[in-house]
């Protein structure tokens, strides 16, 4: 603990664990104080399951949150119905893709083609369920990934720094 460390280097650990907290304690805050969060998590779900398990894998939970928002049964039917009516999919992530991304082996990274991935499913959302406006849940699933985005760097860098440890306090 923080109050039993005698130096520097004994403090470095619970330092590093409060901050960690603060992070999250800080997005935990806008998550309820912010009305496009709370509008997010409204469509989306709560963002605690974000972290859920014992390994933190916050893309892999997203992935799941688009399936079940689509409707989408399995991945091939998430690429199926992202694919339905559109001339060209080559801006869509492969299956492969969509696996990494399930298996939470790689986050997926925000860029034009994730914006285009985005945008399908929340087509896709108003199909499934039409009461919901296709801007309104392209909104939110980019919110929920932000905030994804922001849990997978903390746990990085919280897994990172517990490997190593021994290495930092050298």
């Amino acid at each position: 603990s923080l109050a039993q460390a005698s130096d520097l280097a004994e403090s470095l650990r619970p330092r590093l664990r409060a901050w960690l907290q603060l992070q999250l304690s800080i997005l935990a805050e806008r998550a309820v104080r912010s009305v496009e969060l709370v509008e997010a998590q409204k469509i989306c779900g709560s963002w605690g399951w974000l972290m859920a398990g014992e390994c933190v894998q916050p893309g892999r939970h997203w992935i799941r949150m688009v399936k079940d928002l689509t409707g989408a049964k399995s991945l091939p039917d998430l690429l199926r119905q992202l694919q339905r009516g559109i001339p060209d999919v080559t801006f869509l992530p492969s299956e492969i893709t969509l696996k990494r991304w399930s298996s939470g082996s790689v986050f997926p990274p925000f860029d034009d083609a994730l914006k285009i991935f985005v945008e399908r499913v929340a087509q896709r959302a108003h199909v499934h369920q039409p009461s919901l406006d296709k801007d309104r849940a392209s909104l939110a699933v980019l919110k929920t990934h932000a905030a994804a985005n922001r849990i997978y760097h903390l746990s990085s860098m919280a897994a990172v720094l517990e490997v190593n440890y021994a290495e930092v306090m050298r």
